[in-house]
């Protein structure tokens, strides 16, 4: 674990990384809460200090192989080649960590990137990550390190980053190969992980500017669900920090949809195999790209959900003490599936369910449930079931759940719908029955 890159292979990286591109002067952002440090000093500025080492262009695998062999100066980077690509490229795993830490004790949070070649936003991340806690001398940063070891792969699928394509070098799209990790890539991660033993497993990507189906029409993260056998340490862990997600995507004005996957769907994911069949926490992390949407404001989602499933590690295997919380940090609330209610509860806060053609839409398609709520707080959120199970946490309006038939079996499903204040807390609910039919079906 503790084996740093060999000299050969540093030389070789510095080599070919002699037309790596050079960085552009980083400009700041504002953030609208703070991350404070054990002590509870005002830290709100530690996601502009991580984005101020994204370059203006994506790294090149070379330029990777520079940036480094650039951070292993610092005692506290670990650097191992797990494996190789199919042309042959090293694949390193980066460990960011206190170097007194001893293997086995604190947090460790695994982190993977661009498995889609195309998809740049996940390095950029990974390196900006890597960089800050390397080099930082913050009381911040270096509290966290002692409870907390980051572990990062910022470019699983070099070969396609390298010719700008989404699959690997044997035309296989890494992504859907995890049931079987046919290749040498997807064989590599998981020896990687499973000798790391994270804590939780995060694997980032880009979603293209149109959108299929009604999941990709904004940022997304897809994580573990609760109920059907999934172990109740995976689901508290996964549920609870979803919940951070959204309060924390959204106070940096970022829009998402948080998805929950069940035992019975697909293993081929990367995310859903770890999750699972490991049974280790696991987030799939999907960035909007598009008019709008640069790689720096790309990389701060990725940046940002990394530090909130940080923090959730770093309070619950890392230390007793806080390391990196909110000023208000948001509750957990219970995870269990709702029981029968009335219509509509809460107060002043109201909601009820329409679907699209009540909307005045046009039908065709997946069936749209939109959560219309009114009155109340404006840090809120709203969590959907259907049959029972959780499905949706949405932070922003419209609050819309998709069904299809090529989920839902046709008939009839009750979908409940939960509306969270700022804090967690439930503040009105509802349930209504709708009926899903064969022709309701998602495009590809």
């Amino acid at each position: 674990m503790k084996a740093r890159v060999s000299e050969v292979a540093l030389e070789r990286s510095r080599r070919e990384g002699e037309q790596a591109r050079k960085w552009a002067r980083p400009w700041r952002v504002v953030c609208l809460l703070a991350l404070v440090s054990v002590t509870w000093t005002c830290r709100a500025e530690i996601v502009d200090d991580i984005l101020s080492h994204v370059p203006s262009s994506p790294y090149s695998y070379a330029g990777m192989l520079n940036k480094l062999a650039s951070l292993q100066k610092s005692n506290r980077i670990t650097i191992t080649r797990i494996g190789r690509s199919a042309q042959g490229r090293d694949l390193l795993a980066v460990a960011v960590h206190d170097p007194a830490t001893v293997f086995g004790q604190g947090a460790r949070l695994f982190v993977i990137a661009r498995q889609h070649g195309n998809e740049t936003s996940g390095t950029e991340a990974a390196l900006a990550l890597l960089h800050h806690f390397a080099t930082s001398q913050g009381e911040l940063e270096r509290n966290i390190l002692q409870h907390l070891t980051i572990v990062c792969v910022p470019m699983a699928n070099p070969d396609g980053a390298e010719a700008g394509r989404r699959r690997n070098a044997r035309d296989v799209d890494l992504n859907r190969d995890w049931a079987s990790r046919s290749q040498p890539e997807t064989a590599a991660l998981e020896q990687a992980v499973r000798a790391w033993k994270p804590h939780a497993v995060m694997d980032l990507h880009e979603l293209p500017q149109s959108a299929p189906k009604p999941a990709y029409e904004e940022n997304f993260i897809e994580t573990i669900g609760s109920g059907g056998g999934i172990p109740q340490a995976v689901s508290d862990h996964t549920v609870g920090t979803a919940g951070e997600l959204s309060k924390w995507l959204k106070a940096y004005g970022y829009r998402s949809n948080i998805y929950y996957d069940g035992p019975s769907q697909s293993r081929s994911l990367c995310h859903r195999w770890f999750g699972l069949y490991h049974s280790i926490p696991s987030f799939l992390v999907e960035v909007k790209t598009g008019p709008g949407r640069s790689l720096r404001s790309r990389t701060a989602v990725h940046v940002l959900s990394v530090l909130v499933v940080a923090n959730h590690l770093a309070h619950t295997f890392g230390t007793t003490n806080p390391v990196l919380v909110a000023s208000a940090p948001p509750a957990q609330a219970s995870v269990q599936r709702p029981a029968q209610r009335p219509t509509t509860t809460g107060g002043p806060v109201s909601v009820a369910l329409r679907t699209d053609q009540e909307l005045g839409e046009s039908a065709g398609g997946p069936l749209e449930i939109e959560a219309v709520v009114g009155g109340g707080p404006s840090g809120r959120y709203v969590r959907f079931y259907v049959d029972g199970r959780l499905w949706l946490l949405s932070n922003s309006e419209p609050y819309r759940c998709s069904l299809d038939g090529e989920e839902f079996d046709e008939g009839e499903h009750r979908v409940q719908v939960e509306v969270l204040g700022d804090n967690g807390q439930v503040i009105a609910q509802t349930e209504r029955t709708v009926r899903v039919d064969e022709s309701m079906v998602a495009g590809e």
